[in-house]
């Protein structure tokens, strides 16, 4: 009966072990932004955006857009590193940042996450101006 006790104890310090998440980190650039984004579990929880030009950086916790209690379905976005306008590509989850000083959407292109879509608005600080881009995932 101990033996069994101890194989049942055992097992869910196991299990907990493997069910704790980790924290990943994905970078994405082009030619005037570096974003990192903080992972936990595969929700975005943290959002740090470099302007490359002026090494300034920005961060935050990002919320993540939600419709009536659901996440919207994802959307076509331009890829604006590419010089063919009808090139588009899909994103999902949308999240978004907003402060007294500037607002920031981002969503990241659905499956395999190799573009992310970036858009600053109402931007009040020098180093962000009101603009879209396509940012592309860096190689660890």
């Amino acid at each position: 009966m101990k033996l069994f006790l101890y194989l049942i104890a055992l097992f869910n310090v196991l299990l907990s072990c493997s069910c704790s998440s980790r924290i990943s980190y994905e970078n994405y650039e082009n030619k005037k932004y570096k974003i990192t984004l903080k992972q936990k579990s595969n929700i975005i929880v943290g959002f740090i955006i470099s302007n490359k030009e002026t090494n300034s950086k920005l961060a935050f916790t990002p919320s993540l857009i939600m419709i009536d209690g659901e996440i919207p379905e994802g959307s076509l976005r331009s890829d604006y590193n590419s010089t063919d306008e009808t090139e588009l590509y899909q994103c999902d989850s949308t999240y978004c940042i907003d402060t007294d000083s500037i607002s920031i959407a981002f969503a990241l292109e659905v499956l395999n996450h190799k573009r992310l879509d970036l858009l600053i608005c109402n931007s009040q600080l020098q180093d962000y101006k009101d603009e879209n881009c396509t940012l592309l995932k860096q190689s660890k």
